[in-house]
C-alpha cells in the first residue's frame, strides 16, 4: 500500500518552474542547477520564463536535469522560487 504522498510523487510526469526574467540572476540560476542535479530522476522540467513586456516563454530543461520529485525537492524549490512558481504535469514519467 501507497502513501497519498508517494501516490501524487509517483503521478507527476513534469514540473513546471515559472520564473520572472528580471528576478533571475547567477546566483538564483546556479543554486536552482544544484537543486535539480541533487535530485536525478525521470521526470522532466519546464522553464516557464516571464518576460518584461508580458510574454512567455517555455524552456524545456535537457533530459540530464530530469528530476525525481519529492517532498524536500518542493521545498528546497520553493524557498528561492516561491511556493506558486511551481506546478506539475500529471501523468507517467
Amino acid at each position: 500500500m501507497k502513501s497519498l504522498s508517494e501516490i501524487k510523487r509517483d503521478a507527476v510526469s513534469a514540473i513546471h518552474i515559472n520564473l520572472d526574467i528580471i528576478g533571475v540572476d547567477d546566483s538564483l540560476l546556479s543554486e536552482l542547477k544544484e537543486i535539480l542535479e541533487d535530485n536525478k530522476g525521470s521526470c522532466q522540467v519546464i522553464f516557464h520564463l516571464k518576460e518584461k513586456k508580458g510574454a512567455d516563454t517555455m524552456i524545456k530543461a535537457h533530459s540530464s536535469y530530469n528530476i525525481s520529485v519529492s517532498e524536500e525537492l518542493i521545498k528546497d524549490l520553493t524557498r528561492i522560487i516561491g511556493q506558486n512558481a511551481i506546478s506539475y504535469t500529471i501523468g507517467n514519467c
